[in-house]
């Protein structure tokens, strides 16, 4: 039976939220600090009780002068409890964005930890304090109500066991115990905004309403919940509403968004933004807002630049998100030649003979099209020369004709020769090279997008 207090509490939340398995292996992230040196001790106790093995990691951001004492003393620390211990030091340059530069590089060792099998999972020292900043850091942000619901106290191979304390018990609990640990100087500090909360804000609101803290996390827990229904809701309107989605974006039909309050469709932009890979996260209330005026006017071309590289496009096609980074590389030429089975501009380029004369499908007739002839991305100066038409018709007005949405005509290959367009997929198919029943080598010319 277990008769500390703070060691019930903590095997209480462990048990009431099925955070750790019996049998599993469990990484303490252990910075040094308070925080993480409880938790170290706590789960170090806590190991035969819940039959799970742990170990120690420690990250050395070498960020300070005294992160090398801090990296001994949790050595020293893991082997004082008998524990295996691993851990690495950033040897790569500070990011310009110090916390979030160091925080990327401490979760990508916790999860090499886990692909090595070291462990299962990896234990964090988040406490009710930390994830109570960190809801009023994304208030703050304008931030939604799932963001604004604090730190999970499970999510992916990440748990906090410490999510249910205060850091006021835990710096009683270890004085109580005699057990030393680090201070961080940079959380002195008021050049964080984190920090800047943690010290004046909080302080502040408890001085005026006694148990704020405590407060607001209840608040938080609810607002994460609600944002949890609205996120799954959200979910099944953009499966909906998703008229396209390839390797270069997701295309939405925008007329999901006359049906919905701002919340929800805040929500689809931001699941949206999820599926091409971008972090939901990173949109807050002006990139919101500024997605909804696009669509309410109407007025396709209309292009967003957001944050994370996101890029939003409200054209024929809808409203379509990519990541700049995803977008297919320029098209290179490619001289016409049959067969041919070829990914291009994130769809399969392909010509193949075809047996049998068809009338009501557009074939070409390979023994037509000139020599010297490829296919290639459109260009400034290319033309047309309909049947039904005297003259030539510049490429770019006969694609805005046809309502080609933007997101597509950068990316879809032509066949060209010179300058005049030969084939465009799905649209047109040059008087001078279109098959009739006569011709010998019918070939079907295609460019699909896998939905």
């Amino acid at each position: 039976m277990i008769k500390d207090p703070i060691l019930q509490a903590v095997a209480g939340s462990i048990a009431e939220r099925s955070l750790i398995a019996p049998g599993t292996r469990v990484a303490v992230a252990h910075s040094g600090g308070p925080d993480s040196t409880a938790l170290l001790h706590i789960m170090s106790r806590l190991a035969p009780v819940l039959k799970i093995t742990v170990i120690s990691i420690h990250f050395d951001h070498a960020l300070r002068a005294e992160s090398a004492q801090d990296a001994r003393f949790a050595e020293q620390t893991a082997s004082a409890l008998g524990l295996p211990f691993f851990m690495e030091r950033d040897s790569s340059p500070p990011d310009s964005q110090v916390q979030s530069g160091a925080r990327r590089a401490r979760y990508a060792f916790f999860r090499r930890i886990v692909q090595a099998r070291q462990s299962a999972q990896v234990a964090t020292g988040h406490t009710l304090d930390d994830s109570v900043e960190t809801s009023i850091m994304w208030m703050l942000r304008g931030a939604g109500p799932a963001a604004f619901g604090g730190i999970p106290a499970a999510r992916d191979i990440f748990i906090r066991p410490l999510i249910d304390l205060r850091k006021a018990e835990l710096l009683e609990w270890l004085a109580h115990e005699g057990i030393g640990f680090v201070t961080d100087r940079t959380n002195e500090t008021d050049k964080y905004l984190r920090n800047r909360i943690r010290r004046r804000v909080i302080p502040a609101m408890e001085q005026v309403a006694p148990g704020a803290v405590e407060a607001i996390a209840r608040l938080a827990n609810l607002s994460g919940q609600m944002g949890r229904i609205v996120e799954r809701q959200a979910s099944v309107i953009l499966a909906a509403s998703t008229r396209r989605k390839d390797a270069a974006g997701l295309t939405l039909n925008p007329a999901f968004a006359g049906e919905e309050p701002f919340v929800m469709r805040g929500m689809v932009y931001k699941s949206a933004a999820k599926e091409v890979g971008a972090d939901p996260a990173s949109l807050l209330e002006p990139h919101l807002q500024a997605l909804d005026r696009m669509m309410a006017t109407g007025h396709l071309g209309r292009k967003l630049d957001l944050p994370g590289g996101l890029h939003a496009m409200l054209d024929h096609a809808g409203l379509t998100f990519s990541l700049k980074s995803n977008q297919p590389a320029p098209m290179e030429s490619i001289p016409f030649h049959c067969p041919l089975d070829m990914a291009v501009g994130g769809g399969t380029l392909a010509a193949r003979l075809v047996e049998k004369f068809v009338a009501e499908e557009p074939l070409a007739a390979m023994e037509k099209i000139p020599d010297g002839a490829i296919f290639r991305q459109r260009r400034p100066g290319d033309y047309l020369l309909p049947a039904n038409l005297v003259g030539r018709k510049k490429l770019k007005k006969y694609l805005i004709d046809k309502k080609t949405p933007a997101s597509l005509r950068d990316r879809m290959p032509i066949l060209a020769a010179g300058e005049e367009a030969l084939w465009i997929p799905g649209l047109y198919m040059a008087p001078s090279i279109l098959a009739s029943a006569t011709d010998r080598l019918l070939t079907r010319i295609t460019w699909t997008i896998e939905l």
